[in-house]
């Protein structure tokens, strides 16, 4: 993908890559805003108690078109996304969504604890 944005930034005067994700960060925020009710409906009908959904996610794949123009159009949403892996860059792709995913879960033994020790209240 850097490459691909690299070689739109010398080609094509006025496209910067920056401004690129900017427009495709609009598409992923308004998607997922669309999407809020829908998943925090099947996140409550999974884990019911879980009232600050700490127990329940899911990694979604935004797949993006760019038109001729450079415009950033979105095609789906996969909610079953791959983690098979064809290749080693496709590995370390994945394997780096998969690390990112549980640091942002914050999880940890204290937060673990934590949470136990309100439920049992």
């Amino acid at each position: 993908m850097s490459w691909v944005l690299q070689h739109i930034e010398e080609t094509i005067p006025g496209k910067t890559a920056e401004g690129i994700w900017t427009e495709i960060e609009d598409i992923a925020v308004k998607t997922l805003i669309s999407a809020a009710p829908h998943l925090r409906h099947s996140f409550r009908s999974i884990q019911p108690e879980d009232l600050e959904n700490s127990m329940c996610f899911e990694i979604l794949g935004l797949d993006i078109f760019l038109d001729e123009s450079i415009k950033p159009f979105l095609i789906e949403v996969n909610s079953l996304a791959s983690f098979g892996t064809d290749s080693p860059l496709d590995k370390k792709i994945k394997t780096d969504l998969i690390t990112e995913t549980i640091s942002m879960l914050n999880l940890s033994n204290k937060r673990k604890k934590k949470i136990k020790r309100e439920k049992n209240e």
